[in-house]
């Protein structure tokens, strides 16, 4: 895209000749770059410079707002709901991070509850609680005990020493933190 970008500049505002891009030409896509920089001079270049930027600012722009667009309101927080993009558990954490919030973890019972109406039959979401690799524990990233747990009746252990919990049907459950799944974000602020 930014190369066709420089190409349209080149031609309509730097009054760069390209004879190389006609339909049927017999000239190899190397042959068009020497073409492109043989007919435009280096002002051409540094021209798309700041359009390149632009069009760079635009692109993260647009992602915050698809990125607030999906904040919602659930109880009394705010989460940023991924029902498509599956990330593994680390993944989902940094990516939770970077957008001002942090991998779900379930205070109390009445968050619980609020959730379980909204997803219980969606799909499955990474929650910020592991066992770091001891035991049947689950704790918090910051090492702290969890501090609200709903497992179901029968909770199965897949054999895998890192466990990392997710939300499914209802109820918390384990798995390989290496496993891609959906995650919950609850925001860090109020909107």
């Amino acid at each position: 895209m930014a190369k066709l970008a420089a190409f349209v500049f080149c031609i309509i505002v730097a009054g760069c000749p390209y004879p190389g891009i006609l339909v049927g030409s017999s000239h190899s896509h190397a042959s068009h770059k020497e073409d492109l920089h043989g007919h435009c001079n280096a002002n051409c270049f540094k021209l798309m410079g700041p359009i390149r930027d632009h069009i760079k600012a635009l692109e993260r722009e647009l992602a915050s707002v698809r990125i607030k667009n999906k904040i919602e309101k659930i109880g009394w927080s705010w989460y940023y709901v991924e029902h498509i993009s599956k990330l593994n558990w680390t993944s989902a954490i940094s990516f939770c991070e970077k957008i001002g919030g942090h991998l779900l973890v379930i205070e109390q019972k009445d968050e619980f509850n609020a959730l379980k109406k909204r997803l219980a039959h969606i799909g499955q979401y990474w929650l910020g609680l592991t066992n770091h690799g001891k035991g049947a524990t689950m704790t918090t990233l910051a090492g702290k005990p969890a501090p609200y747990l709903q497992w179901p009746q029968y909770r199965h252990n897949d054999g895998h020493q890192y466990q990392c919990a997710y939300f499914f049907l209802g109820n918390m459950w384990t798995t390989a933190c290496a496993d891609d799944l959906a995650y919950i974000c609850k925001m860090n602020y109020n909107k």
